[in-house]
């Protein structure tokens, strides 16, 4: 099946950042960064809109959006309705820190923003769930997608806060969270693949480069991650290519399940 470009950098870009005000969120919840995440909070905004936008532009006839959006079941519903929520709960989040607001309500708004950022994260990869094509027939499928864009948006607050010149800002648990969240993306996306290895077997020459970029670069993410944790402050490097390989990773896995939908087809016409 040919990748939909539109739709992977929809459900990459928009995940990364939601994903990318959650782990600032957390932080801010943990009580281990006194700052106000204005510039984590700006840049997730940015990139929410902007995979809005992808995501338009996926349709034959853009102008029919509104049509799409009629159906409160449908997945393009869902997703909308999930990338708006977590944008507004952002933008709120953004104008009570700015006009520093009781920290009680800052911490409402990023508690919102943080788990409908990761529910909108999931449910982009719920929506490709049919069970007339078996890559896609699996729970693991969006679980894989939010364990991908989880990764690249903690590794974009550690990049965001090595090169930040605030003292505020805790760079050690925002390495944390990135290490985590690194070794959660390579679980899931391990699940994935083992859930779909029939499939992914029947078609390996086709994806095999796919499967390599897609583990090595959530590999060398992780392992600059732990660097990273172990060098201290001066992490820029490490933050540098953990982002990097976190975001190659996140595509590569939607660019795979893309090539993926179409394996049992092949696998049918080659019997």
């Amino acid at each position: 099946m040919e990748i939909q470009w539109s739709l992977v950098f929809f459900s990459a870009i928009g995940g990364v950042g939601a994903c990318l005000f959650a782990s600032a969120a957390l932080e801010f919840l943990l009580g281990r960064d006194t700052g106000k995440q204005l510039f984590e909070s700006v840049i997730s905004l940015v990139l929410l809109a902007v995979g809005g936008i992808l995501s338009v532009t996926h349709l034959s006839h853009p102008s029919r959006i509104l049509e799409a959006l009629n159906h409160p079941t449908s997945g393009i519903f869902i997703e909308a309705l999930l990338i708006g929520l977590t944008g507004l709960c952002v933008l709120i989040y953004l104008i009570v820190s700015l006009r520093d607001v009781s920290p009680t309500i800052r911490k409402v708004f990023a508690g919102a923003g943080l788990v409908l950022g990761l529910a909108f994260a999931f449910a982009c990869g719920f929506s490709y769930i049919i069970p007339a094509r078996a890559a896609w027939d699996t729970l693991a499928l969006p679980l894989a997608y939010l364990g991908t864009v989880l990764g690249a948006g903690a590794a974009l607050n550690l990049f965001i806060k090595a090169f930040a010149k605030n003292e505020s800002s805790d760079t050690q648990m925002a390495t944390r969270i990135a290490l985590v969240a690194g070794v959660f993306s390579l679980l899931t996306v391990l699940i994935y693949c083992l859930n779909v290895s029939s499939v992914l077997f029947s078609v390996t020459d086709a994806v095999l480069p796919w499967v390599i970029v897609l583990f090595g670069s959530l590999l060398i993410a992780t392992i600059c991650c732990i660097a990273a944790l172990r060098k201290g402050k001066d992490n820029h490097l490490f933050a540098s290519v953990a982002l990097l390989g976190a975001l190659v990773g996140a595509v590569a896995l939607r660019s795979l399940m893309w090539l993926l939908g179409s394996g049992l087809l092949d696998f049918f016409q080659v019997i």
